[in-house]
């Protein structure tokens, strides 16, 4: 519900306010603001032009604080150690101007504390160590806000703190985290322990974030020769919750693109429609989306290639122990593509392709496409693999010796430039109807005696028999008794087809 109050227009130069970019004029703000809360709520209007401030201004609830528009109204914190501005009730609205403090800033730009049902739109938070901070207010509109920051290496851009659904429902959208290009001083507008974009946590405390939705939210750095990026452009860290984003860009960072991080097995983490761009140097590994002990639905997503070499590698996506599924993304030239360690993840529907670029150099990179370890039950399907450069492809699909009971069907390896179509060290799992995957065809039938014959499937890829013909009485396929006399049975690389009979029958064997 919004007050009546809303209708009721304050205006912070007849409360004082001399809005000269150099008079502290927070008094005269924060007795406006006070009017409007007495008489039950209203909207306070910032002039056109620069004011300043030298101390918190609090809204509180059923009051709005608007300017005139983003660089039409801009307040300047007049202090290196201030915070901006806190929110505490519910029903308030804080929009439109553009917010600043000195170089330097220890303080929190805009904070929200225990303030349901509040809105956030078209603003600008400039060189607070912490822009925005969201804490225990659910239901929150929060739109077109941009925070920056070249002064503060370890500066935050947006934090979200969340008490037993304490966000739930919070709509972000339009939000950018930007870092500002200051020679060789390039700082980023966020961190946590070092430069991170969003900070989206449960603290002791706080418990639950509750369901949160970003769209066409990034972080990315503005400078093209930028000596800092982030480290983390997103972690997400205990926090059982649903969590969705959707055309988001992330840019430059050196270190996660997504960190996903604990919480409770059944949440939803949707990560839709986004780019990722890695940051072209680093001394250690850089990951586009790391995701554990969490569900995972990726879809709609493009990486852009790493350009030069990482230390211990560029992984596009690595799942670590969780269920994930990834459909419709583009995987261009990272060190690994999906990595897949523990979990059961479904890639459906994805390309997995290297480049070249200008003066014959690789844009793309040597590339392990799909690898799976310690997984059972993951399932690699309808995906196009390769690379238009010779080498570009080192390994197509792996599955490791830890893998259980996986399968690889459908996948396009007719590319020349792949090194290894498949590394299978897995003997359950299942490698079936793979374009350029040198099928085996029609083998030399086995010789069958009569009473009890075993065969073992010893090729190292799944194979098809057919039993016909003889007097068989019974037919157990991969320690299965089937019940049936005749037919064509699966047999996966290291198991056997047992056939009991008293004339022996005819098998016909084929493989891919």
């Amino acid at each position: 519900m919004a007050s009546p109050g809303f209708n009721l227009i304050y205006y912070v130069s007849l409360y004082g306010a001399k809005w000269d970019g150099v008079t502290d004029d927070a008094a005269a703000i924060q007795a406006t603001i006070d009017a409007a809360s007495a008489a039950g709520g209203g909207t306070v209007v910032l002039p056109v032009g620069k004011g300043a401030f030298g101390s918190q201004l609090n809204v509180p609830a059923f009051v709005r604080l608007i300017g005139n528009g983003l660089w039409i109204t801009q307040l300047n914190a007049l202090s290196s150690s201030q915070n901006g501005i806190t929110v505490t009730g519910k029903y308030a609205q804080v929009s439109d101007f553009f917010l600043s403090a000195p170089l330097g800033n220890t303080g929190t730009g805009l904070s929200i504390a225990s303030s349901p049902n509040c809105i956030f739109k078209n603003l600008q938070i400039s060189e607070f160590i912490s822009g925005f901070a969201q804490q225990q207010s659910p239901d929150a509109n929060i739109e077109n806000v941009l925070c920056s920051n070249s002064s503060n290496s370890n500066s935050i851009g947006f934090t979200i703190d969340g008490t037993v659904k304490g966000n739930v429902s919070s709509i972000y959208r339009d939000f950018s985290a930007v870092g500002l290009q200051t020679g060789t001083n390039d700082k980023l507008n966020a961190a946590n322990a070092g430069k991170t974009g969003w900070h989206i946590f449960s603290s002791t405390a706080n418990g639950d974030c509750g369901d949160l939705s970003f769209f066409n939210c990034s972080v990315s750095n503005a400078g093209t020769a930028a000596k800092i990026d982030f480290t983390n452009a997103l972690q997400y860290s205990d926090a059982s919750s649903d969590i969705i984003w959707e055309d988001f860009v992330f840019d430059l960072f050196t270190g996660y693109g997504f960190q996903i991080l604990g919480g409770d097995d059944a949440t939803l983490v949707k990560l839709n429609g986004g780019f990722l761009d890695a940051a072209p140097y680093g001394t250690s590994s850089v990951v586009g989306i790391y995701g554990s002990n969490r569900g995972l639905l990726i879809s709609g997503i493009e990486w852009i290639p790493v350009l030069t070499s990482f230390s211990f590698g560029a992984y596009a996506t690595f799942i670590a122990g969780q269920d994930a599924v990834v459909t419709g993304c583009s995987f261009n030239g990272w060190d690994h593509g999906l990595y897949v360690d523990g979990g059961k993840v479904t890639a459906i529907g994805n390309r997995f392709f290297t480049t070249e670029g200008a003066a014959g150099s690789l844009i793309g990179r040597t590339m392990n496409a799909v690898e799976v370890y310690n997984s059972t039950g993951s399932i690699v399907t309808g995906n196009l693999i390769g690379a238009s450069v010779s080498h570009g492809i080192a390994t197509a699909i792996t599955f490791e010796s830890s893998a259980g009971f996986c399968a690889a069907i459908s996948n396009d390896l007719t590319s020349a430039n792949i090194d290894a179509k498949v590394l299978n060290n897995s003997a359950t799992s299942i490698l079936a109807d793979n374009p350029g995957y040198n099928p085996v065809g029609a083998m030399v039938p086995p010789t069958v005696t009569t009473g009890t014959y075993t065969y073992t499937n010893s090729s190292g890829v799944l194979q098809f028999v057919n039993v016909s013909g003889g007097n068989v009485t019974s037919i157990t396929a991969n320690g299965v008794l089937t019940g049936l006399l005749a037919g064509s049975f699966a047999v996966p690389s290291g198991k056997s087809l047992v056939v009991v009979n008293t004339a022996a029958p005819t098998l016909t064997v084929s493989g891919d």
